[in-house]
């Protein structure tokens, strides 16, 4: 795969569990990161142990997805500081699980806020960035919006004894948006300067004791036969914000062992 010398890549959720692994393999491929968390603490600790093991340049900036004054605060930082940004990964979701009965309109909010308004932000206001990249590059800007399976296809109900830990609604139907955002977006934007995808992953759990039997059912539902993993995502995500994607534009990339095919 194409190497990543000198670029710089926008991480939200960089120190979640799928965020993290994108931003490493970014550096390994000797991509540059700017990561966003709300979590400063966090954002640090990632930063330190990337710094240990690889040469590449590693910001970060605290920002709070739900708040867009801090996300407009943290664009305003990144277009004074750089010249250019050759890629944005959305990768940060954070919600309440639940049923029907259990979900708010305050989660519905917080899910449109995280997965639909703030992606926006970032990719509308820091748009002469990525055409500044391409132009130096010679090469498109990619921006990878990170939708899920449950985008496409629904939760299956009798998989949920317990409807506290079921998959909400507004998790579903604001990465449903996502996708659809991220066609538009590839459509409307600068197609000779920038490409947006989505990536739909599948079930990558972090299993516990608690959850266990919930997870062993799950397992029986994908045709692989088993769960993916963070760095399963992560590769996919690099190669379409890699050149050697360079003709994928509006595409949502399913990585989900098959679930979505039955």
């Amino acid at each position: 795969m194409e190497k990543l010398d000198n670029k710089f890549f926008i991480i939200t959720g960089a120190t979640g569990y799928i965020g993290s692994s994108v931003v490493e393999e970014i550096c390994k491929m000797n991509g540059n990161s700017i990561l966003l968390a709300k979590n400063l603490s966090k954002l640090n600790i990632l930063k330190n142990k990337l710094s240990k093991k690889y040469k590449t340049k590693v910001k970060i900036f605290q920002c709070d997805l739900l708040n867009s004054k801090s996300v407009n605060s943290s664009i305003k930082k990144i277009n004074k500081n750089y010249d250019y940004i050759n890629g944005l990964v959305n990768c940060a979701y954070r919600g309440k699980t639940g049923g029907i009965n259990l979900i708010s309109e305050k989660d519905f909010k917080d899910a449109s806020s995280i997965n639909l308004i703030s992606p926006f932000l970032l990719i509308s206001k820091l748009k002469k960035l990525f055409e500044k990249a391409s132009k130096k590059f010679k090469q498109t800007s990619s921006i990878v919006n990170v939708a899920s399976m449950y985008g496409i296809v629904s939760p299956e109900i009798k998989n949920y004894k317990n409807a506290k830990i079921m998959n909400p609604i507004h998790y579903g139907a604001t990465k449903s948006a996502l996708i659809q955002m991220s066609k538009y977006l590839a459509c409307n934007l600068n197609v000779k300067h920038i490409r947006v995808n989505s990536i739909s992953p599948g079930a990558i759990p972090q299993i516990t004791k608690k959850n266990k039997k919930l997870f062993h059912k799950l397992k029986k539902r994908i045709p692989l036969g088993r769960f993916g993993k963070p760095i399963e995502v992560a590769k996919p995500i690099i190669f379409l914000l890699s050149e050697d994607s360079s003709y994928i534009n509006g595409t949502n990339l399913i990585v989900d062992g098959g679930w979505t095919s039955w």
